[in-house]
């Protein structure tokens, strides 16, 4: 788990965090305001803003479940990784506390049973999670 706060900014409309998709099978998000964060939204083809779920009403907050490029291989594309960015939108301060999940060093990554009719490569070989991830983990 990790949080963050990310000061402001003295431009709006640049970005916080660049394009990415995480290296998880899951990643949970909850942050303080719905200012910056978005999704790509396939199909409409656009960058689209994710609410915090203050809209909800006072004291609420929303669990943001993205999935990551682990979920994504097992899944062979069913639950692909979720691209998103954080902009500086109207340059305040953002707070957010993220866990990423992931999995063991060495769990097996290829499609799952129920999932190989839809690889690419069903007979592909089989790759461990700890290669894939980067030394830093």
């Amino acid at each position: 788990m990790q949080s963050g706060h990310t000061p402001s900014e003295s431009s709006v409309h640049t970005e916080r965090v660049k394009e990415h998709v995480d290296l998880t099978t899951v990643t949970l998000l909850i942050q303080d305001q719905p200012d910056g964060l978005e999704i790509w939204d396939r199909v409409a083809a656009q960058w689209v803003p994710v609410d915090n779920g203050a809209s909800c009403g006072a004291g609420s907050l929303a669990v943001l479940v993205n999935a990551g490029r682990f979920l994504e291989l097992w899944t062979a594309g069913r639950f692909p990784a979720t691209p998103h960015r954080v902009r500086a939108v109207h340059a305040a301060h953002r707070i957010s506390t993220v866990c990423f999940v992931f999995p063991d060093w060495d769990a097996p990554i290829a499609p799952l049973p129920s999932c190989r009719h839809l690889a690419a490569d069903p007979d592909g070989a089989a790759t461990v999670a700890g290669h894939e991830m980067p030394c830093a983990f």
